[in-house]
C-alpha cells in the first residue's frame, strides 16, 4: 500500500499566517506565501527619532519594536566664570550690592552705614568697575582683577578709593546659585557675597 502524500498538508501549514511570520522574521528566506506575494519591507533606522518598523508578510503587517535612542549627554556644567555674572550683596561699611556683567563691567552700590557716612561724605555711593581674568589661580579657581574706574558722588568716590585703593586682585573660590566667594591672596581675606539674581543691571 503506497504511503500517503504529506506535501499538501505541509503546504497548508507553511501557508498559515503564524508560520509565515516565523519564517519571515526569523529566517528571512521567504518574502511571503500564497498567490499575492510581497517582498519584505527593508528595515532602515533613521538617525534621529526612529519610527516603528513595519514588515509586510502575506499581505499583512506587524510592527517590530525599535529600541529607544540613546539619551543625549547632558550639557557640560558651567564653569565658575560662566556663573560669575549676576547680582550679589554683602554687609561691609553698609550694604553693598554688586552687579557683575559678562561684558567685563560691574556696578557696586553702597548704602553707607551711618557710622561711616562722615568719612564717605555721602549716604550712597555708586561705583563703576572693570573686571578681567588674570593668569593667577587655576581653571577651577581663576584669578580676577577688579578696578574701580569712576563713581558718584565724585568727591566721595575719590575719598574712598584714596583710603582703600581702586584695584584689587581676587581668586574666585566658588560661584553658584547661592553665593560668590572671593579670596584675596595678598591679605588672605575672604569675601562671601550672597546672590540676589542673575539679571544684569543696565
Amino acid at each position: 500500500m503506497p504511503r500517503p502524500r504529506l506535501r499538501p498538508a505541509i503546504s497548508r501549514w507553511i501557508c498559515s499566517f503564524p508560520a509565515c511570520l516565523a519564517v519571515t522574521a526569523l529566517a528571512g528566506l521567504l518574502s511571503g506565501c500564497g498567490a499575492d506575494e510581497k517582498p519584505a519591507a527593508s528595515v532602515e533606522r533613521p538617525p534621529a527619532d526612529p519610527a516603528p518598523v513595519r514588515v509586510a508578510a502575506a499581505g499583512d503587517e506587524f510592527v517590530l519594536p525599535v529600541p529607544p535612542p540613546l539619551q543625549e549627554q547632558g550639557a557640560a556644567p558651567a564653569s565658575v566664570v560662566d556663573r560669575l555674572p549676576g547680582t550679589y550683596t554683602r554687609e561691609s561699611y553698609g550694604t553693598r550690592t554688586l552687579t557683575v556683567r559678562d561684558d567685563g563691567t560691574a556696578t557696586m552700590k553702597v548704602d553707607v552705614d551711618p557710622l561711616y557716612q562722615w568719612m564717605a561724605g555721602a549716604k550712597t555711593i555708586t561705583v563703576q568697575i572693570d573686571w578681567e581674568l588674570t593668569d593667577a589661580g587655576t581653571d577651577e579657581n581663576p584669578g580676577v582683577h577688579f578696578e574701580s574706574v569712576s563713581g558718584t558722588p565724585k568727591e566721595s568716590f575719590e575719598s574712598v578709593t584714596s583710603l582703600f585703593g581702586s584695584e584689587r586682585d581676587w581668586t574666585i573660590t566658588s560661584a553658584d546659585d547661592e553665593s560668590l566667594v572671593l579670596f584675596s591672596p595678598e591679605d588672605e581675606e575672604t569675601e562671601i557675597w550672597t546672590r540676589i539674581t542673575d539679571e544684569s543691571a543696565g
